[in-house]
């Protein structure tokens, strides 16, 4: 063969071959249109749909690159320091989160986590017959383990669905209006379509609203067709007969079974609607102290309460709000109350419905880090009420690290004098909820250790307990994020705690543990020493004998009898004259000054007060007389 026909022949063979490849690389796009395509293809090779797949493929490579290439480089920057020890500048912090949100990471990391939780935290931990599950699949069939993990996976897709949707609004009907005017409302509200009964509410004083209802409706701006229902409902909160509040909010309060003359403690009361509900329920002769660490959240509570709410002045005669941090709230030095509601602070992943950003930003070590205030604040509690009073504990949040862990550790503590109690069966008796769990599971969360880690985020279990958990350099670790060992909380009755899941009954999540003191915790009852505000003056004081004979021959539509029957206390600096629950003096020895007003350090045990009762006197301008504040207060029918 002359070298002519030799390079025809493979000429020829190289065509041959590379019209095969051609027809392969088509059949291939045919047969399955959705596989990936050869890094050499072109996009304008491929018609159609084909075309377009392979486009928004390239797209989101070239988005990777530029990833890498931008904010990713600040991320591998601040894993390096992080590396390193060094601290974080604020741009930095600020990026880091930034690229958390952007990332998703929020909401990988909780469906990890909630996903790899002991049975019953979210995913149900009961037979069709009611029997527990155990969390292990050993001994079972090949087909039912199938069963199993599909039943699993069902029920957490729908937890994880009902997050996404809206939360409905609800409302309630006060119960310290009269009854004539409970049964006009609830005939009112029962015959709009867009409103239902709670079904499981005996006292049909609950109401639902449909998804087209929503905050921004009710406002006069937001309500631009002028609907009906909205107009009604603006008007029930303005006069104080309706009040706005989250279903799952409401069951604490209900739970304590609040009666006609407890005192009551809210401690971490902002923003108030657990504070109202309690002075519904407290009735003539209650009282009730809210309670809230930041000036600024104890100022906005008193303005929703007293400024907003329209309550009567009956009703807010009966409340304080004090200024402490709930975990050092000063002890009464006359007896404790009768009951303590401790919401506490928490990481609030059972609010995602109503508020959009939670998830992006979640991650276990906030739950870890919570976990050691609220047993302090819990703690508190405890040691504010009474012997046989009792504690409502409640969290927002599905994580036990905040809701079994805390009270396993309040029960630990009060070494057999605290004990976890049933919820009242006439209380919403048919309200679904789960058991409290005797396990769970602790974790943090770690970052992919390098750009070709293909989890950025990922879960990690601490099943090994405290010492190794606190070795591998936990943030926040200390011993009573783990169940006892051996099963040693088993005889708590952690089973009596309350978990409220949104896809239950439509509701945001929510938990809740009743807690009764049968006798005294800790070493001993510190008895508080009842301190004055810096500088030694009171400033509120109750007013001398003098004084209550002038305010006696003032215009009251009352006897003077029921005048003076009454305690009656001056703010000095305001030259304000308000009417109080004498019980609050009895409490704390008389001795209550204003919100600021205590130097650091000083005045430990003084009761920190914003408000005080209900003003029926202010004095006269350039003069020492006084004058009634308001026709409510002249008639006295309610206050006394």
């Amino acid at each position: 063969m002359n070298d002519d026909f030799m390079m025809a022949m493979v000429g020829a063979a190289q065509i041959q071959d590379r019209d095969l490849a051609k027809k392969k690389k088509k059949k291939k796009r045919g047969r399955n249109v959705g596989e990936d395509l050869n890094k050499g293809d072109e996009v304008k090779e491929l018609p159609g749909l084909q075309g377009q797949q392979r486009q928004q493929q390239e797209n989101k490579k070239s988005k990777k690159e530029k990833e890498k290439k931008g904010p990713n480089s600040l991320r591998n920057a601040i894993k390096n320091s992080n590396n390193k020890g060094e601290s974080l500048t604020a741009a930095q912090r600020k990026a880091n989160e930034l690229w958390f949100r952007k990332a998703n990471y929020g909401e990988i990391l909780f469906r990890g986590y909630y996903r790899g939780q002991s049975k019953g935290i979210i995913v149900c931990a009961e037979a069709a017959g009611g029997a527990e599950v155990s969390s292990s699949i050993g001994g079972l069939s090949k087909k039912d383990k199938k069963r199993r993990r599909k039943r699993e996976e069902g029920e957490f897709n729908d937890f994880m669905d009902c997050l996404k949707t809206p939360l409905p609004i609800t409302f309630r009907i006060r119960s310290t209006i009269s009854s004539s005017l409970k049964a006009t409302l609830t005939a009112t509200l029962s015959h709009s379509i867009h409103l239902r009964p709670v079904p499981f509410d005996p006292s049909g004083l609950i109401f639902q609203c449909s998804n087209d209802i929503n905050k921004a409706s009710i406002s006069k701006r937001g309500d631009k067709h002028g609907s009906p229902v909205a107009a009604f409902l603006r008007k029930g909160l303005e006069e104080g007969t309706l009040a706005r509040q989250e279903l799952v909010s409401m069951f604490p309060v209900l739970a304590l079974k609040v009666e006609n003359g407890d005192s009551c403690l809210d401690l971490c009361a902002s923003p108030g609607s657990k504070t109202m509900q309690l002075l519904e329920f407290a009735s003539s002769g209650g009282l009730v102290v809210a309670n809230d660490i930041h000036p600024g959240r104890v100022s906005a509570l008193r303005d929703a309460i007293v400024g907003r709410s329209g309550l009567l002045p009956s009703t807010l005669s009966r409340l304080v709000i004090g200024c402490h941090d709930g975990s050092k709230f000063p002890k009464p030095k006359g007896g404790g109350f009768d009951k303590v509601l401790t919401d506490v602070p928490c990481s609030g992943d059972g609010t995602i419905r109503k508020d959009g950003s939670i998830l992006p930003r979640w991650n276990p070590s906030i739950s870890n880090g919570l976990h050691a205030i609220q047993v302090e604040i819990g703690w508190r509690g405890l040691e504010l009420l009474k012997v046989g009073g009792v504690m409502a504990y409640s969290t927002c949040t599905f994580n036990p690290i905040e809701d079994e862990a805390v009270v396993q550790e309040l029960v630990r503590r009060g070494g057999g004098a605290v004990e976890i109690i049933d919820w009242p069966s006439d209380v919403l008796p048919g309200l679904k909820k789960r058991a409290g769990r005797v396990k769970w599971r602790v974790a943090d969360h770690v970052e992919g250790s390098s750009d070709n880690d293909d989890d950025e985020v990922k879960i990690r279990w601490h099943d090994d307990g405290f010492e190794t958990a606190r070795r591998s350099g936990m943030a926040g670790v200390v011993r009573s994020l783990w169940p006892l060992d051996g099963g040693g909380n088993e005889k708590f009755g952690l089973e009596k705690c309350c978990r409220f899941l949104p896809q239950d009954q439509n509701t945001g999540g929510f938990f809740v543990a009743l807690l009764r003191k049968n006798g005294k915790v800790g070493e001993k009852e510190a008895e508080t020493v009842v301190g004055e505000a810096a500088g030694g003056e009171k400033t509120f004081v109750p007013i001398d004998n003098r004084s209550l004979q002038r305010i006696s021959g003032m215009d009251w539509k009352v006897s003077l009898d029921e005048v003076r029957k009454r305690l009656w206390v001056t703010s000095q600096d305001k030259g304000e004259v308000m009417l109080c629950p004498r019980r609050l003096w009895e409490m704390y020895a008389g001795e209550i000054t204003k919100v600021g007003e205590v130097e650091e350090g000083k005045g430990e045990g003084v009761l920190n007060a914003q408000h005080v009762g209900v003003k029926v006197l202010e004095r006269k301008e350039g003069s020492l007389e006084y004058k009634i504040v308001g026709e409510e207060a002249c008639k006295l029918e309610g206050l006394l």
